[in-house]
């Protein structure tokens, strides 16, 4: 447990500490205009393998998956490290990603296999948690490392980190292994499956993150990329459903009523912890002048609420077995402190500024894992990898959409406020 906590922390990490140093990375290499890709690739290839990784290890293994992962995510961290061109580090990254997808996604399939499911509350609340402070510390340990050293050191540090954790998941982690022989095995992956999901997800990605920054919402570009993923997702789904004896993702999960609606409020949840984590620092940057690194540390009111409500809901949910109060209970306050966030200004007090971030912190904390036990306790154990990426995946898909959403609102709002300064 201790070592794929780790593992989940330094994944997290990898994902949000390029947002305060991909600029000042891009600049080494002269290629400011490519400076987006670093993130962009990481995201793509993390979110699609989040999707897929729990029906591959279903039919690989769970240990043999997860040491695959790992392995991947240490290889691209040093490549990532010995980049000597953009085109390298941008390639190195999608790497890093596809690694980190499957330790982000594996991490709680892993809990699943090993608790109960009232005991998985505790400790999914203690990965939530992880998740939360991984993210938070992202950005202001990436701004930091650049301020006083190498960008390359941000890379390195992930490699003795993967080689301990690799030790230990390979003498402790006792799992039971998968049936057939390696051939046997591969026969049985859906890659048709995979390659679709793939083709469709790539798109609708990339037209996300476009929207509202690189190209207006209405533009060709991203309507086009929306539009094209759809239609091969709808695509993937006819085929899943009709043709696929053993589907990379069952689509007749989203006909079980409890699994669509814990989907749909993670969705929802990581939309509004997801959005608020990238968009803090730069409106902080922006309006109130911080430098990187503060910029990052006024999200920590929102990480401590996350902290404290996390380990209490997964207590709560291994003593009563009930899930619908922490979610009504999150969902008002995450509601409250959202609601709130709206009122931000620059001259909003800094005391104002941690009450509102406190309480949504908290609802996030209390809303955030019920949705996956949800999951998990109303599908078969044969589907329990799946529905638990799926959950992943979700969560990720809705922070990529309210993040650009918001980023692009925040952008309009400076533009406006720099124009009217510029009109006085």
């Amino acid at each position: 447990i201790a070592s794929i906590g780790m593992l989940f922390f330094i994944s997290a990490l990898d994902a949000t500490i390029m947002a305060s140093i991909y600029v000042p990375i891009a600049s080494d290499f002269d290629a400011l205009g490519q400076a987006v890709w670093i993130i962009t690739t990481y995201m793509l290839s993390s979110t699609i393998v989040q999707a897929i990784i729990g029906k591959i290890s279903d039919i690989l293994g769970r240990v043999e998956t997860i040491l695959t992962s790992i392995a991947i995510f240490l290889v691209g961290s040093v490549l990532c490290g010995a980049s000597q061109s953009m085109n390298m580090l941008i390639a190195s990254r999608t790497i890093q990603g596809v690694g980190g997808g499957g330790i982000l996604g594996l991490g709680m399939v892993v809990l699943g296999d090993l608790f109960s499911e009232r005991e998985r509350g505790n400790y999914i609340g203690v990965f939530s948690a992880i998740f939360t402070i991984a993210t938070v510390v992202g950005p202001v340990m990436g701004g930091g490392i650049v301020e006083h050293a190498s960008w390359r050191i941000v890379f390195w540090i992930n490699i003795p980190v993967c080689v301990i954790a690799m030790a230990l998941i390979f003498f402790t982690l006792k799992l039971p292994k998968t049936k057939g022989t390696f051939k046997e095995k591969i026969k049985r992956i859906d890659f048709i499956g995979c390659v679709l999901f793939t083709i469709g997800m790539v798109p609708i990605l990339l037209g996300l993150s476009w929207g509202g920054q690189q190209y207006e919402w209405t533009s060709a570009q991203v309507l086009a990329c929306l539009i094209c993923g759809f239609v091969v997702l709808l695509v993937f789904g006819y085929v899943e459903y009709r043709f696929v004896t053993d589907p990379i993702i069952p689509v007749r999960l989203l006909g079980n009523r409890n699994v669509l609606s814990a989907l749909m409020a993670v969705f929802a949840i990581g939309g509004v912890s997801f959005g608020a984590l990238n968009n803090i620092p730069a409106w902080e940057l922006a309006i109130k002048h911080a430098s990187t690194t503060s910029g990052g540390l006024h999200l920590l009111p929102m990480a401590l609420g996350v902290v404290l409500a996390s380990p209490l809901c997964g207590i709560y949910i291994a003593r009563s077995g009930r899930f619908l109060i922490p979610i009504r209970v999150g969902a008002v306050l995450a509601a409250a402190g959202a609601s709130l966030l709206l009122l931000y200004k620059a001259s909003t007090g800094f005391g104002e500024r941690i009450v509102y971030l406190f309480l949504l912190g908290l609802g996030v904390g209390f809303v955030s894992q019920p949705p996956l036990l949800v999951c998990q306790a109303s599908v078969a154990g044969k589907h329990m990898a799946t529905v638990t990426t799926s959950y992943s995946f979700i969560r990720t898909l809705g922070g990529i959409l309210a993040t650009s959403i918001m980023t692009s609102i925040l952008d309009s709002r400076i533009k406006t406020g720099i124009t009217g300064l510029v009109n006085e």
